[in-house]
């Protein structure tokens, strides 16, 4: 079974036509699209995150994620 971090990568590289490029585009993205709650997004490990994206496609994306994860 894939970890919470895993799976929100994988939803947002598999999901066409996601392209997080604000912050506020990715919290409403996180909250009305894939209605997660955003307190238990901050318990995610962020610097296994950050590792995973040197090697993901649409990491442009994944960094605005942790960008935006780090404001919460």
């Amino acid at each position: 079974m894939a970890s919470p971090e895993k799976a929100l990568f994988d939803k947002i590289i598999t999901t066409r036509g996601v392209e997080l490029r604000s912050i506020k585009a990715t919290i409403a993205y996180l909250e009305d699209d894939l209605r997660i709650d955003l307190d238990l997004v901050k318990s995610m490990d962020f610097n296994l995150m950050k590792e995973w994206i040197v090697h993901a496609p649409k990491s442009s994306s994944l960094n605005m994620l942790l960008e935006t994860l780090k404001t919460l």
